[in-house]
């Protein structure tokens, strides 16, 4: 979900600080989300949290990435989704977590 964010920053041309702000407040929600559900701080600290995030969020050749560019091109998600080959699952997990941050 972070890196569709950061990929919609990228596409409607918004620089560094945007991005490094969407990365800082997306790992501080991850982290809570994933305290309330019972993970290991360390878990989001680490490179299977951090690690991957900053990988996903940067990385310009990321699935959910380019998906989130092609939306802050102005490009519909829906269209997007039906023509993509590859799972876009940050698409999907955004319901999940909005559903598991309302039981919470």
């Amino acid at each position: 979900m972070i890196a569709i964010a950061s990929g919609i920053s990228d596409g409607l041309g918004f620089g560094a600080n945007t991005k490094a702000a969407i990365l800082t407040r997306g790992l501080t929600e991850m982290t809570r989300l994933g305290l309330a559900m019972g993970a290991s701080r360390d878990t989001f600290q680490g490179l299977s949290g951090l690690g991957d995030m900053i990988t996903t969020c940067v990385s310009l050749e990321g699935r959910n990435h380019r998906f989130g560019e092609e939306i802050g091109k102005g490009n519909k998600p829906g269209s997007l989704l039906n023509k993509s080959v590859m799972e876009i699952e940050g698409a999907w997990t955004s319901r999940a977590a909005v559903r598991a941050g309302q039981k919470i």
